[in-house]
């Protein structure tokens, strides 16, 4: 009897060291305390980068007096220009087609709108002079995705009225506020990229190339004006010396990884699988396996959570560190390359939240890229007019100018074009290949379709649009 019982504790022993070594020699498990142990390492390095690391970080280090910050009267400018929308629906138009697209009966009731609109854009010009912007998002109560920013939106119709503004008042003579209106609208742009989120960058890079675009428009209208062209030039140098690739534009989503992690994964697989539509007794199983996925059973909730964070980290270092570093595209996907390839990998578990909490695709570097561009054609173009003013004549090439020609998505500089009096300064784009200065929308059958940036004298909004 006690050479049995012996027995049978000598095999529960066994059994369970068995267990403790399937437990602790588990790949996924191991793989979980690896990254794990690099959790202070990986803290580090973003401090030193000036990563946000909670969502306190997400706040201006010392607090905006009110009577400093934009953001009120940009709340308050915004719901009245949307009010007053519905009464004149032809904003809506302007917003998508511009001033030039307009009948000639829809342009003689411009006056009177822009007068409706003139006490709401006082208060937007008011918002553009302020030196900061902060909308106060709740940062520390809720997570980034169950939040709304509906200060995009009053953004875009503010700064489409006040672009469209200018240009009306250009035809009638009016310079110095059509300056100013551009510059407020220019201002309101980069208002729209204050919290330091990806979406918020990507609204404020189609704000500000509106508003670029709106400034190649209105050269176009005084060519030979060197004192105009200086102007618009300045508002330009204005835009370009406020980087939108700086450490600032993805702290948002550094925060939200973060935030991530602690994440229930049950709750986390529920919201994956109601969006793709799975629901019943299949949903359920797919929710159960794939919080399984996401929480392996045998890794202690703690060493996840370390470990996720310390993957998120390391990930938004060098993906931020490597597109503000890089002075092309072609350079900063160069150095962001072995980031993302790391994260496609199947075989890593300790990448799995990573799918969910940095929804960066290979491409999205280059919409960084895409506004530099914009500037750097545009100011290309001012200088080419500037020249002719001055010597009778467009240059023969860039290589004279003052501005800076280098090429933000090639290794060469801006491609330059003169037929007749119509010049092109134009950059390869995104898809890194020139196609001579065709606009996307100038494609024939026969030609592939153009991508390539382009600023264009005389202006022609049926093409440049």
């Amino acid at each position: 009897m006690r050479k049995r019982k012996l027995t049978v504790a000598l095999g529960l022993a066994g059994l369970a060291a068995l267990i403790a070594l399937a437990v602790y020699r588990n790949p996924t498990r191991l793989a979980f305390e690896r990254a794990a142990a690099d959790l202070p390492a990986a803290e580090a390095e973003a401090r030193r980068l000036g990563l946000p690391l909670t969502s306190a970080d997400l706040r201006p280090k010392t607090p905006i007096m009110p009577s400093e910050n934009a953001a009120p009267l940009i709340r308050k400018a915004g719901k009245q220009i949307e009010t007053l929308t519905k009464k004149h629906p032809i904003l809506n138009e302007l917003s998508f087609r511009g001033l030039a697209s307009l009948s000639p009966e829809k342009r003689t009731q411009m006056d009177s709108v822009f007068a409706d609109c003139a006490p709401i854009l006082e208060v937007a010009i008011l918002a553009s002079a302020k030196p900061e912007c902060d909308f106060e998002r709740p940062w520390d109560t809720k997570p980034m995705w169950e939040m709304l920013f509906p200060e995009h939106a009053q953004l875009k119709r503010l700064t489409s009225v006040l672009r469209n503004r200018g240009l009306w008042l250009m035809e009638k003579g009016d310079i110095s506020s059509a300056i100013r209106d551009f510059r407020a609208a220019l201002a309101l742009a980069r208002f729209a990229g204050s919290d330091g989120d990806a979406f918020g960058a990507t609204v404020q890079m189609n704000l500000e190339t509106s508003g670029i675009v709106a400034i190649e428009q209105a050269a176009t209208l005084r060519p030979r004006d060197a004192a105009f062209i200086d102007q618009l030039d300045a508002l330009l140098a204005e835009v370009e010396s406020h980087p939108v690739r700086n450490q600032r534009i993805l702290g948002a989503e550094v925060v939200n990884s973060l935030l991530m992690v602690n994440y229930p994964p049950d709750k986390l697989a529920s919201a994956v699988f109601n969006q793709q539509g799975s629901g019943g007794l299949e949903g359920q199983i797919q929710v159960l396996q794939y919080s399984t996925f996401l929480a392996p059973p045998l890794v202690p909730p703690g060493i996840r959570r370390d470990a996720y964070r310390a993957r998120a980290l390391r990930f938004w270092s060098r993906y931020i560190a490597g597109v503000n570093g890089a002075d092309t595209s072609l350079r900063a996907k160069a150095l962001i390359d072995p980031t993302l390839k790391q994260l496609d990998s199947a075989d890593e578990p300790t990448l799995r939240l990573l799918h969910h909490s940095s929804p960066i695709t290979k491409d999205t570097h280059k919409t960084l890229f895409r506004r530099d561009a914009k500037v750097r054609t545009t100011r290309a173009l001012l200088a080419v007019l500037k020249h002719r003013i001055q010597h009778g004549r467009y240059p023969t090439s860039l290589a004279g100018l003052t501005s800076n020609t280098d090429d933000p998505f090639s290794f060469s500089k801006l491609g330059y074009r003169v037929n007749g009096e119509e010049v092109r300064v134009y950059s390869v784009g995104r898809d890194e290949k020139s196609d001579g200065g065709r606009l996307l929308s100038e494609h024939r059958w026969f030609l592939p379709r153009g991508r390539d940036i382009v600023s264009l004298y005389p202006f022609r909004p049926e093409i440049s649009y």
